[in-house]
């Protein structure tokens, strides 16, 4: 009897400090939110160069969400974005892909970096999104629909609670700084590792 007291007590104990040290992971994660459009050179540039390797090497530690608005203005309806018409295509696209995605993170920042690569969806081709596994029916359908305007007036209203000055704009815990967009846009694995400096990841060396 008290063996198995013993080990019924010891399972909980271990049960609550996995418990604990899952909160402890979650908690020191580092939420980085990146307003991008389609076809903005510094964004490819960034995503391709600096996030999607970086992210690789350090993805336990962050927390990451695609806005694809940039500076696209509505105007009676009718939406004009940075880079024309299939900008807004383009835009709209990466919306519906990333919401199917849904917290799948991983993927989302292999389809984003596919994006930027390929320029696919500017096209209203969804080779991109087929490989990270969403069917092009599905991500059609979203396009076609309601709801790929409703995930755009989403990304819209996001993006207006942030000083847009530059794209990609660079967010971190929610709140926009001059400081940490020039730092994290010059250098964005230093900067993530500046403030991993406590956790001490064996990517930051």
């Amino acid at each position: 009897m008290l063996v198995n007291k013993f080990l019924t007590l010891t399972l909980f104990a271990a049960v609550g400090l996995l418990a604990a040290n899952a909160n402890v992971q979650k908690e020191t994660k580092l939420k980085f939110s990146f307003y991008i459009t389609s076809q903005c050179r510094d964004t490819i540039n960034f995503v391709t160069r600096q996030l999607h390797p970086t992210y690789q090497e350090l993805k336990d530690y962050l927390d990451v969400e695609f806005v694809p608005w940039g500076k696209s203005r509505r105007n009676n309806g009718s939406i004009t974005c940075q880079f024309g018409p299939t900008d807004c295509v383009a835009n709209k696209i990466q919306s519906c892909v990333l919401s199917i995605l849904g917290n799948d993170q991983a993927k989302q920042v292999d389809y984003i970096n596919c994006e930027m690569s390929n320029l696919s969806a500017v096209q209203q081709d969804y080779s991109c999104a087929i490989s990270v596994g969403v069917g092009a029916d599905i991500a059609k359908q979203c396009f076609d629909s309601t709801l790929g305007d409703q995930l755009q007036e989403q990304a819209e209203k996001k993006t207006g609670t942030i000083t847009m000055v530059f794209v990609p704009t660079i967010v971190y815990n929610d709140v926009y700084s001059v400081q940490v967009q020039n730092a994290a846009f010059a250098n964005f694995k230093q900067y993530a590792c500046s403030l991993l400096k406590d956790e001490s990841p064996v990517a930051c060396g």
